[in-house]
């Protein structure tokens, strides 16, 4: 075995350091253990983390939310007729089925990643993905 020096960002050691406290090893076990599995991951989990990535970013195509946000507005004026509020039920029960999707694919990809699912909202910026 050959030692290696690794200069961390202070995020990374304090993360490093909240790990090794939990499991109770060596914080260089960890570093290693964490760098033996990222080289060991296929290119085919690459391609999956690729793939999860793109399902990830997908969304309503801009005439959906338009026609969404017309029908919001006019709730709120309330001049919705009965079919425009069948439709706007019909969207918001679609928005929050692929907002569910989504973040079980972000889960997924957590977990693929080997962090945790605040880790991986954190590294994508989607913080208003999770509910409260």
């Amino acid at each position: 075995m050959s030692i290696l020096t690794i200069e961390l960002d202070s995020l990374t050691e304090d993360r490093l350091q909240q790990r090794s406290l939990q499991e109770g090893r060596k914080q260089e076990e960890i570093a290693a253990g964490l760098l033996a599995l990222s080289l060991a991951v296929s290119p085919s989990a690459k391609v999956s983390e690729v793939q999860l990535l793109q399902k990830i970013n997908q969304g309503w195509n801009e005439q959906e939310w338009e026609r969404y946000h017309v029908l919001v507005t006019l709730r709120k004026e309330e001049h919705l007729t009965e079919a425009d509020y069948q439709e706007l039920c019909e969207l918001t029960n679609a928005r929050e089925l692929a907002h569910a999707n989504r973040l079980r694919l972000v889960l997924e990809l957590a977990n693929l990643r080997n962090i945790t699912l605040d880790e991986a909202i954190m590294q994508l910026g989607i913080g208003s993905l999770r509910v409260e």
